[in-house]
């Protein structure tokens, strides 16, 4: 069975584009703010992986991904209010 040329350049897109960008981005923004803030904010990941699904995919955004979110946000603000003092 061989794969469709769709199915390559969706792989190449993954795997070049969309990986490799959020990487370089990453690293550029764990070099401007720092490795404290950085590991607050790869908490953030689920929350846009659910938000992408529900505007992307149409997924069902259950209450306990709300929830989840809601705590993950209350987290992040926790953090930076720590962070502040």
């Amino acid at each position: 069975m061989r794969a469709l040329p769709e199915a390559w350049a969706a792989v190449a897109y993954v795997g070049l584009f969309a990986a490799l960008a959020a990487f370089i981005l990453w690293g550029y923004g764990v070099r401007i703010k720092g490795p404290d803030a950085a590991g607050l904010y790869i908490n953030l990941i689920p929350v846009f992986s659910a938000a992408l699904a529900w505007l992307l995919l149409g997924e069902a955004l259950t209450h306990g991904q709300a929830a989840g979110a809601a705590l993950i946000l209350l987290s992040l603000w926790l953090g930076r209010e720590r962070r502040r003092r």
